[in-house]
């Protein structure tokens, strides 16, 4: 607890950063996270965001961890909390599972003594690890070599991979879009992030534009949705109202879904108008967005006892796959827009 403090601690003072952070341990992720959520920040300078990576790799899991992921969506939503969720197109950190320990250190700016002190231990266990790979004659066999000089490829790999995406958003855009799509009110948070970002020197050079359903028509929701962003002070530079959203997906799209593992599930006849609609939002995505560099959506609620985990990350899945950068975004209804100056 003290190192993980100690850590923590030193990349906020190496960052430059003003706030309060808290360590938590737990004998699981949902625990901990319950834990943050309840104790992070103080008096007004609480957080009321939960942001989360998306998990990519979730059809190659077990069903419990699935569920544990929906279960902590569950959790901020009963807490009052807005939910956020990432999702690259590689993955977080290219959803390897190595050793990040090393990069950490190196982030929060550990002293040169202490990086030391590192090296030494990691060479000694590397010592090891050879010595147990030795033949009888003490030489390395050619196979070992090989797998290492393998392993070796894929580790630049990552780390390059991970040095790209972790810079991703601090790093200077080039012209482009941050597309919005609004699709239900949420408090506004969908749209209040995006104009933040965009406030950011990193990313002046891209224009917001809002994609929302038409409920009435056209023309009428149109000027209502240009006002009401205007009163907001929010930059965008096009409002696209989209009357397809009520259309049926098309039947590649549909047999593409029931390949996921919820696609049993989805022809409950409760579930089944839901499905067709997030599957329809995935098509009108790549069909708008697919040269964006960030895409901020709406995020879909998982309801209790009515949808399962399997079923809910099936239907994240077929909305954000073959896209760039995608971030969920779902408000707690508290209103973050205002229309004071």
């Amino acid at each position: 607890m003290a190192r993980e403090t100690c850590k923590r601690d030193i990349f906020i003072k190496s960052a430059k950063l003003k706030a309060f952070h808290s360590v938590v341990t737990s004998h699981s992720l949902r625990q901990g996270i319950q834990s943050l959520m309840e104790v992070a920040g103080l008096g007004k300078l609480r957080p009321n965001t939960l942001m989360l990576g998306y998990k990519n790799q979730w059809m190659l899991q077990e069903q419990t961890v699935v569920n544990e992921y929906v279960d902590i969506l569950h959790d901020a939503f009963d807490l009052n909390f807005g939910v956020a969720i990432l999702r690259m197109p590689d993955g977080l950190y290219g959803d390897a599972s190595v050793p990040l320990q090393l990069a950490e250190l190196v982030d929060a700016g550990i002293s040169a003594e202490q990086n030391d002190t590192m090296e030494r231990a990691e060479t000694k266990q590397l010592g090891q690890k050879l010595r147990s790979q030795l033949g009888p004659h003490g030489d390395l066999g050619r196979t070992n070599l090989n797998e290492s000089s393998q392993q070796n490829s894929r580790d630049g790999r990552l780390s390059t991979l991970m040095q790209k995406q972790k810079s991703y958003f601090s790093e200077r855009q080039p012209k482009g879009t941050i597309d919005v799509w609004w699709l239900y009110d949420d408090g506004g948070l969908t749209v209040l992030l995006p104009h933040l970002l965009s406030l950011s020197p990193s990313w002046s050079r891209c224009r917001i534009r809002i994609f929302a359903p038409v409920t009435e028509q056209l023309s009428t929701e149109e000027v209502r949705m240009t006002s009401l962003l205007r009163k907001f002070r929010i930059s965008f530079s096009s409002v696209i109202m989209l009357s397809e959203m009520k259309s049926r997906p098309s039947s590649e799209s549909v047999e593409e879904f029931m390949k996921l593992p919820g696609g049993e599930e989805s022809n409950r006849e409760d579930v089944k108008e839901k499905t067709f609609r997030h599957i329809r939002l995935g098509e009108l995505l790549r069909q708008h967005s697919t040269n964006a560099k960030l895409i901020v959506v709406t995020m879909p609620i998982p309801r209790k006892n009515t949808c399962s985990s399997i079923l809910y990350m099936s239907w994240l899945e077929t909305i954000s796959c073959k896209l760039p950068p995608i971030l969920f975004v779902r408000g707690n209804q508290q209103s973050v827009l205002t229309f004071q100056s």
